[in-house]
């Protein structure tokens, strides 16, 4: 999956085999964007011309992933993020897994939160989709 700068997201599907350039082209061709970089969200990796040429697989986005797509703006450079980021890496990485274990505990101990309406409707039973 591809999430464009707009907001919008658009899938394809590629082998583990191939490589990130093959994804690439996929969004400078199908999507006409020519000048941008991809990266993942979690963990926080900006690809860069070197990985282009390594396959999905040994990148890690096999057997899924979701790749941002960033525009390149004229004259400013693509970094990857440093300095006080990895501070922040490493508590994204102790405190979400805390977070996950409480809402699961508050869910386990409390039950699920009663959405507003009243607590007999019946239409709280049933599972809602997502668009």
């Amino acid at each position: 999956q591809f999430r464009l700068p707009d907001g919008s997201s658009v899938t394809n599907t590629f082998s583990s085999s191939d490589s990130l350039d093959a994804a690439r082209q996929f969004v400078a061709q199908h999507l006409q964007l020519q000048s941008f970089a991809m990266a993942t969200m979690f963990p926080r990796r900006q690809f860069t011309d070197a990985d282009m040429g390594s396959s999905l697989l040994d990148l890690g986005l096999a057997p899924s992933a979701a790749l941002v797509v960033l525009p390149a703006r004229p004259g400013a450079s693509i970094v990857s993020s440093g300095g006080s980021a990895g501070i922040m890496d490493l508590m994204w990485y102790v405190l979400s897994p805390l977070a996950a274990l409480w809402r699961f505990l508050h869910t386990f101990l409390f039950g699920a939160p009663q959405a507003p309406g009243g607590a007999g409707d019946a239409s709280q039973s049933q599972p809602r989709q997502q668009q």
